[in-house]
């Protein structure tokens, strides 16, 4: 139940912020444009590569919808609901398949080949499960990373966002007048 109202709180809060974007850039759409390799983050970015990938390793679907690809976070979570009921029915009959002697010291199977098989469907819908989780993980940061160099080349700030870094020594002159060098830190921004 809490994954549940997780999801539909994600959903709604992807509704609201992929309105305040840019509206109709759809991955689809510009998946083919941009390679999500060449991705410079910036302070200006909409959707957060890392976070996307986060959430959705643990709620698959859930990154994608927060990047405003809300069917295709559908389609993930679905399939994760699918397996997750498989994997819930398939252990409860699981729990039926195994019993216990009078005097509950020895634990047997009532039909041992029924439970075999249950016991490789969990086996299955964990490996499933597992794989679903990693596949809209690796989904979600593409998709949020494509969308954020579509979103920065929108707004023309692509190549004025990207901050020079790189190390730094000044020298100004003393009251010696020789020069010495210059405590501080500088900022750069290149246009």
């Amino acid at each position: 139940m809490k994954r549940f109202v997780i999801i539909i709180a994600l959903a709604l809060v992807s509704l609201t912020a992929s309105a305040q974007y840019i509206g109709g850039a759809r991955y689809k759409d510009i998946k083919n444009t941009y390679d999500p390799k060449q991705y410079v983050p910036s302070t200006v970015d909409p959707y957060s590569p890392t976070w996307s990938s986060f959430f959705s390793f643990f709620v698959p679907g859930s990154g994608q919808m927060l990047s405003g690809e809300l069917l295709r976070g559908a389609l993930f979570l679905g399939g994760t609901a699918i397996v997750s009921s498989i994997f819930s029915d398939t252990y409860s009959d699981l729990g039926k398949q195994l019993t216990t002697n009078a005097d509950q010291t020895q634990l047997y199977w009532v039909d041992k080949e029924a439970g075999q098989l249950d016991v490789w469907i969990l086996a299955g819908c964990s490996v499933i499960e597992l794989g679903l989780g990693i596949w809209s993980s690796i989904d979600a940061k593409r998709i949020a990373k494509v969308k954020n160099m579509y979103y920065q080349d929108m707004m023309g700030r692509r190549s004025s966002v990207e901050m020079n870094f790189a190390p730094s020594l000044a020298f100004t002159p003393s009251t010696a007048g020789h020069a010495q060098a210059a405590p501080g830190l500088a900022f750069t921004l290149a246009f």
